[in-house]
């Protein structure tokens, strides 16, 4: 069963600074081919002042870090993640 990502959030609570870097939860969150809804979540790394992101995804999803990276990104400037 085939199963994508179509939105990529992050706990904002869970975000905490440590030095420049921005450590917390992401949450994946994902349908199959029948419409239901799944959220996996990951522990994520960023830096903002140099734009360095990693994140610990499972094996399942390791063909979309870099797409999941980008979308975690977008959301926490949405989100002014930054500020914390």
């Amino acid at each position: 069963m085939k199963q994508t990502f179509y939105e990529v959030g992050c706990d904002v609570d869970s975000i905490k600074r440590i030095d420049k870097c921005l450590i917390g939860t992401g949450i994946i969150y994902s349908r199959d081919e029948d419409d239901y809804e799944y959220e996996d979540y990951f522990t994520f790394v960023y830096i903002p002042s140099t734009g360095f992101c990693d994140i610990a995804v499972s094996d399942f999803w390791k063909d979309t870090k870099e797409e999941i990276k980008e979308s975690l990104i977008e959301n926490m400037k949405d989100n002014n993640c930054f500020d914390k």
